[in-house]
């Protein structure tokens, strides 16, 4: 079993850069998986970091490889009736865990990682073969019920578990602390951007990820909208979206630190009329005590 890892790279002023999930496949090689949108990104700003004389080669697998994700309650006995020679019980397949497995007759890197908030399975796949790969979850996925899955689908569910997404609550204008995932942060350690991070850290937040819930079922709220407290502005939206499951119309946003309680009531505007927006928790969440209760996850 292999060791997989979230992590979170910063700017030289300390801000989010760039979200990636890294296995270690063994003391001198690593997997590294980001947003298919971030390849060029993510390696203009690892090849202008690479250590003076090193000896590291980077080879991208994103024209060789694609990915297939498997995510639900059943997602753990379906792994296992495809992959046979590998066991997907919680104690030898656990959350952020990753190994080689055969799917079927076809090798992949399966992770234990998701984004929608339930238990899932990420399949890094040769193309050559993925075909062949689809075929088999699909064939066997038909006894649980397996269905296709969009990024529509898929937005309003990591958003009942406060999953915030890189470039839409993730961007450059925020440090990890701000943004909400600090628990990344090892200040004992060097790393790029930790000069410029001990100094925003030194100054105080200047806003903090919040999860709202939106007064109204007429519309979702839109990215860019201004939070305000009364008549004043004390925040933006960064992304939203209809819980399908909760019955809720919630949206992250960026606020002063001060508004950030539970239950605190803030007004956002929706075609062009307010509405109430109340705190319903500081992101992200301890999964016990998410909005989306009796959900699975990992």
């Amino acid at each position: 079993m292999l060791p997989a890892a979230l992590c979170y790279f910063l700017s030289d002023n300390g801000n989010i850069d760039a979200e990636a999930t890294i296995v270690r496949i063994s003391d001198n090689r690593l997997w590294y998986c980001s947003a298919a949108a971030a390849e060029y990104h993510d390696m203009d700003w690892l090849t202008e970091r690479l250590p003076a004389g090193a000896d590291i080669r980077m080879e991208s697998l994103t024209n060789s490889h694609t990915v297939l994700v498997v995510a639900g309650p059943p997602a753990r006995a379906l792994m296992d009736a495809v992959c046979p020679r590998t066991s997907f019980t919680r104690t030898d397949f656990p959350w952020m865990a990753a190994r080689t497995c055969l799917v079927r007759h076809v090798e992949a890197m399966v992770m234990a990682v998701g984004f929608s908030g339930e238990q899932a399975f990420e399949m890094h796949v040769p193309n050559i073969q993925l075909h062949a790969a689809y075929l088999v979850l699909t064939r066997a996925g038909a006894a649980y019920g397996l269905a296709h899955l969009g990024l529509y689908a898929i937005e309003p569910m990591r958003m009942e578990r406060g999953f915030g997404h890189w470039k839409l609550d993730f961007i450059t204008e925020f440090n990890p602390i701000e943004a909400g995932v600090g628990r990344f942060v090892d200040m004992t350690r060097d790393f790029p951007g930790k000069q410029g991070l001990e100094r925003q850290i030194a100054l105080g937040d200047r806003r903090r990820r919040v999860l709202l819930e939106l007064d109204s079922a007429s519309a979702p709220a839109q990215a860019g909208e201004t939070v305000f407290d009364g008549e004043e502005p004390v925040g933006a939206i960064t992304s939203a979206a209809w819980g399908c499951r909760v019955g809720k119309n919630l949206a992250m946003a960026c606020i002063d630190p001060a508004r950030t309680h539970m239950g605190t009531v803030l007004n956002v505007f929706l075609i062009g009329a307010g509405t109430t927006a109340t705190v319903v928790g500081s992101c992200p969440y301890d999964p016990d005590h998410a909005i989306a209760r009796g959900q699975s996850r990992g």
